[in-house]
């Protein structure tokens, strides 16, 4: 079967996307690498594997995907592009990421530092917390659906997706004989037969952060059977005691056990209040460590990076305000201030179209103008955001830049999806 799938490289799908090598595979599906030769740019396919292409759990299960991720747009949530049907089967294609699954990283590198530790759980969180707001549970959370992305300068970034087991929480469903889902990530309600519910995504976020810090799940068994007894009725063991040399302080211990608690109502609180919860605990750590305030930890690289746009500014270097602006919005970003780092990038097109205004070629203005449409994508702005990105690809073809006439694409491909699913009142 393994041959099989390896041998599908080349094929068109739906007469647009050109396979490549497969870059991962699971019980249901199998993602390609992919060029969609109508853009010329590079995504992920998902297609389902031959023995279950047919089946009608499979298509309700794909088009579940399709529906429920369509509707959300963050940073830290794998893009939908397309769905559809191909010689009878489903398919769905995404953004294509550069990295690699979560699961895989653990297994390679053992357990990660609190600090790394801590940010890949908190993004998740506010991954989650945008799934919720949009009347929806994830219901699969798992360490191999979460991709981490290449190594970049402001530390870790990672993805979530296949949200085929998505559900509305709101709405009263049967109990079900048939469990879905990975043993080691199940939390109690889910095992019992009940429905998906926030704290099960509270829940399969702790058994991720528990493996990052540990390196192992919480309950490691010798059958699938055992671990989903053990999760149901055996305690968990703090990870400060699993690895006394990490340090883990004893507010991140009791946070990451209330997530883990066997009662669904004890872990069912608002996601992005969780993941600021854990990064709290981190500052404080940092702070005690080296004598500073955590507010002094976040103030200092923003002030920082603004005597740098000043000093820019004030030399008539114009990439270098760019990057300085650019560095400014993704410091406010990291701390959740999105709003605040729209407001920045608005000045900086201010002062750099009268920097165009004056006769100056300023190549990467398409930058600045892509970062904010993406920006006011992740808050819910759809008129700005597609406002932003009109300008970002008149720069961007003023200048001849491909790169940045891609990256334009696809923020209209997702500002697009944002219009349909809109999640607040832009008018």
């Amino acid at each position: 079967m393994r041959e099989y799938l390896h041998r599908r490289r080349g094929e068109v799908v739906a007469g647009n996307y050109v396979l490549d090598d497969v870059l991962g595979m699971g019980g249901m599906g199998v993602v390609y690498g992919a060029m969609q030769t109508s853009l010329q740019r590079r995504v992920a396919v998902k297609l389902p594997l031959p023995e279950l292409a047919s089946l009608p759990a499979l298509h309700a299960r794909f088009q579940r995907e399709a529906f429920v991720a369509g509707q959300l747009w963050h940073r830290n949530i794998v893009s939908i592009i397309e769905y559809g049907q191909w010689e009878g089967a489903p398919f769905l294609v995404m953004e294509r990421v550069d990295g690699i699954p979560l699961g895989r990283a653990v297994a390679q590198q053992g357990p990660f530092d609190v600090t790394r530790a801590v940010e890949i759980a908190a993004q998740i969180l506010d991954a989650l917390a945008v799934t919720h707001a949009a009347g929806f549970v994830h219901g699969d959370v798992k360490s191999d659906n979460v991709l981490l992305e290449a190594p970049r300068e402001e530390g870790p970034v990672v993805r979530l997706f296949d949200f085929g087991l998505a559900a509305d929480p709101c709405r009263v469903q049967p109990r079900s004989d048939v469990v879905y889902g990975t043993p080691e990530y199940m939390a109690p309600e889910v095992i019992r037969g009940g429905h998906p519910c926030v704290g099960t995504d509270v829940y399969g976020t702790g058994v991720i952060l528990y493996e990052l810090l540990t390196g192992a799940t919480p309950f490691s068994r010798a059958t699938s059977t055992d671990v989903l007894a053990a999760h149901l009725r055996d305690p968990v063991m703090p990870p400060s005691r699993v690895v006394p040399s990490a340090e883990i302080p004893p507010a991140l211990d009791n946070l990451i056990l209330t997530m883990l608690d066997k009662r669904p109502e004890v872990r069912a609180r608002d996601a992005g209040e969780l993941g600021a919860a854990l990064r709290a605990t981190v500052a404080q750590r940092i702070a005690r460590g080296t004598g500073r305030t955590a507010a002094m930890l976040v103030a200092t690289p923003v002030d920082s990076l603004r005597d740098r746009i000043a000093d820019a500014i004030g030399h008539r270097n114009d990439d270098a305000t760019i990057d300085a602006f650019l560095g400014l919005a993704r410091a406010l970003l990291d701390a959740h201030r999105a709003q605040d780092a729209a407001s920045e990038l608005e000045m900086a097109v201010e002062l750099l179209d009268m920097a165009v205004a004056s006769g100056r070629i300023v190549s990467s203005l398409w930058c600045v103008h892509v970062t904010l449409a993406a920006i006011y994508g992740h808050i819910g702005d759809a008129r700005k955001a597609a406002e932003a990105a009109r300008a970002a690809h008149h720069h961007a073809s003023r200048v001849g830049s491909q790169v940045g006439q891609r990256r334009v694409e696809n923020v209209y491909a997702r500002i697009a999806t944002l219009r349909a699913h809109p999640l607040r009142d832009t008018e």
